[in-house]
């Protein structure tokens, strides 16, 4: 696949013209996380720019983890919650959002994730939510190692529901939220009990039991943030 369009940057070329245009290319080829990007040589031989140019641009595109350093000094496309963490990080340094609304956020989201995930859960889906689960319970005691386990509960329910951008938001949100969390008064126990009814429900196929579950859930984290501020 030929990623990189015909046709060179005319007048001004400046570093912003050519990320923007490479971000477009790089929608319109539907690349994957992970997946390599043209190298700083083939744009700008075909862009028609300076290389210097190029690796300014290259180097606002990494800054925004739309992508992100490979061996051999290529580049491939970050993640899709990569992008959208830093972007919220902004979002609450300008005053834009606090954390706590960025919390009301991931509950609306996780609500309807679990909704999607209760529908298209397959089998390897609830055998990851069982061992995340497990992981807890092991780790009851630990808790950033709790912590990690139960975000990837909700993560792996988020990509359960079949909605990438559902995802990506969900795993965006954890990771700007995740220092907040820790900081909190969550009660592991508690916890754990919340995602074993939400477990249930899921594979019970109930989404009425697993939307109570997981707003339950959520009311209870949000109020843990809330007594340690």
């Amino acid at each position: 696949m030929n990623l990189v369009s015909e046709g060179t940057i005319q007048k001004t070329n400046t570093y912003q013209l050519i990320a923007e245009r490479l971000v477009g290319e790089i929608v319109q080829s539907d690349l994957s996380a992970g997946e390599f990007v043209p190298t700083e040589r083939e744009i700008a031989e075909r862009y028609g720019v300076g290389r210097s140019s190029v690796r300014e641009s290259l180097r606002l595109l990494e800054a925004h983890q739309v992508i992100r350093p490979a061996p051999g000094g290529s580049y491939v496309v970050g993640s899709a919650a990569s992008v959208l963490e830093p972007a919220l990080q902004m979002l609450v340094a300008l005053g834009g959002a606090s954390l706590m609304e960025l919390q009301q956020l991931r509950r609306l989201l996780e609500i309807e994730a679990v909704d999607k995930a209760v529908q298209n859960a397959d089998h390897d889906d609830i055998r990851k939510l069982q061992s995340t689960v497990r992981l807890m319970i092991e780790n009851r005691r630990d808790f950033p190692s709790a912590l990690r386990a139960d975000l990837e509960f909700h993560v792996t329910i988020a990509e359960a529901s079949g909605n990438r951008a559902l995802l990506a938001a969900v795993q965006g949100l954890h990771g700007v939220l995740r220092p907040k969390i820790l900081g909190s008064n969550v009660d592991i126990d508690e916890a754990i009990a919340h995602h074993q009814l939400i477990l249930g429900a899921i594979i019970a196929r109930d989404p009425e039991e697993a939307r109570t579950a997981i707003e339950t859930h959520m009311d209870f984290v949000q109020a843990g943030i809330e007594q340690a501020e």
